[in-house]
């Protein structure tokens, strides 16, 4: 699985990554710097309710599965994390508190839209073309364990 990266500015030079300069890093370095207040990150928690949103649209709309923007989850659980935490240890005011726990109700919401979606499809799927690479190819390494388990359930049970 490759990872989904997070944009950040650094506050501090650390190594090659100077002070104010903008990087991507993966979720895991980006928490643990941004923990210990080396980096601030670059809020695009707006931009992934937006896109959890119209990969949303584009399920209701489609009849089959449709393949998930890349690390689609994987960038969801970051900003999911990150929100919790800017709440807990760094917001400035109780105006910004309140934005960001609106935002982060609305990404969780929407991505359990999403995931109702989904599973229901897959679960059809699974019932109806068990174990097609068809429709391996348009889920995600979490939604694959889904599919793969349910087709072996309704193989069992329609034998």
């Amino acid at each position: 699985m490759s990872e989904a990266f997070v944009p950040v500015k650094f506050r501090v030079s650390l190594g090659d990554y100077k002070e104010g300069m903008m990087y991507l890093l993966e979720p895991e370095t980006a928490k643990v710097l941004w923990k210990i207040g080396a980096i601030e990150v670059i809020d695009e928690l707006t931009r992934v309710i937006g896109e959890v949103d119209r990969a949303i649209m584009e399920e209701k709309e489609s009849e089959p599965l449709t393949e998930l923007p890349k690390n689609l989850y994987e960038r969801v659980e970051f900003w999911i994390w990150y929100a919790e935490n800017y709440v807990r240890e760094n917001a400035p005011n109780t105006d910004a508190i309140a934005t960001k726990l609106a935002m982060l109700a609305t990404l969780k919401k929407k991505v359990r839209t999403l995931r109702t979606l989904r599973l229901r499809k897959i679960m059809n799927a699974a019932m109806l073309r068990p174990h097609s690479e068809g429709i391996f190819a348009r889920l995600t390494p979490e939604e694959a364990e889904v599919y793969e388990y349910l087709s072996d359930v309704a193989e069992r049970w329609l034998e």
